[in-house]
């Protein structure tokens, strides 16, 4: 059983990955959010999110006006 500050924390990850992902397709239309651009339909993870958006239109980072990626 997961304790209260696991499921916290997990919950916390999902909701700013989840904030990123909104952030990297906000502006972009539905064809290209839902659109594979890589040979292995892969278009959901964060990383792939930031190297897929900057193929459509430069933008990169983690945070709305940020441009490199957090470690």
């Amino acid at each position: 059983m997961i304790d209260d500050f696991a499921k916290e924390y997990l919950h916390s990850e999902l909701r700013d990955v989840r904030g990123t992902m909104l952030w990297k397709l906000e502006g972009l239309s539905e064809y290209d959010v839902r659109r594979p651009l890589t040979y292995t339909g892969t278009n959901r993870h964060e990383g792939q999110a930031d190297i897929l958006r900057e193929q459509l239109d430069g933008a990169v980072g983690q945070e709305a006006g940020g441009i490199a990626l957090h470690g």
